[in-house]
């Protein structure tokens, strides 16, 4: 369930101040807090470890830029003043040109790929909402992974999503030419 509560204008130091005090990344949409529970649970982080695991590998071999673990916050709209628009995927890549090697506490534009793992509790508006905010403000890729059915739908700008099932393979595409991933490892 999501609560929103509206604190206006939020800035950048409101934000640390919270995360100060709980540990927790919050989100922020229409520039009003997004407070959700959601139970991600076991299932969820190993999912996670194994795809930062992959990518990271992959990324790193090739010195295409970083990839993040959750909990690094994008600023999709909005500046340190006055944030309107902040995101937390699950993992994250920014290419080699775009990443911030001087990077404090959050990025102010849009990571090159998202991944989003559903959680059992999580509303497919809630979903919908991430995916839409994500792409409008310059995202090239969305991977969402679906725990329960197995698959990974991959959302892009002007483009018809893509649905990979567990036999498939999962390609980087343009954001990572040459990596392929078969679906199946992702649920081991």
């Amino acid at each position: 369930m999501a609560d929103r509560i509206t604190t206006r204008p939020i800035t950048a130091s409101k934000v640390e101040r919270r995360e100060a005090e709980d540990g927790f990344a919050r989100e922020i949409v229409n520039g009003e807090w997004v407070e959700e529970i959601q139970v991600a649970g076991q299932k969820h982080s190993l999912i996670a470890g194994r795809l930062y695991m992959h990518l990271m590998n992959f990324v790193t071999d090739k010195k295409l830029g970083q990839v993040y673990f959750d909990g690094l916050n994008y600023v999709l709209e909005g500046s340190p003043g006055k944030i309107v628009t902040m995101r937390v995927p699950d993992i994250s890549f920014v290419a080699e040109a775009r990443v911030d090697r001087n990077l404090k506490s959050y990025y102010y534009l849009a990571p090159d790929l998202a991944i989003e793992i559903i959680s059992p509790s999580e509303r497919p508006a809630t979903t919908h909402g991430k995916i839409a905010d994500y792409l409008k403000h310059g995202t090239k890729q969305v991977w969402v992974i679906d725990t329960e059915a197995r698959q990974v739908t991959v959302h892009r700008p002007n483009i018809d999503s893509q649905f990979y099932g567990i036999d498939d393979t999962l390609p980087g595409s343009d954001v990572l030419p040459g990596f392929e991933l078969p679906i199946s490892t992702i649920f081991e």
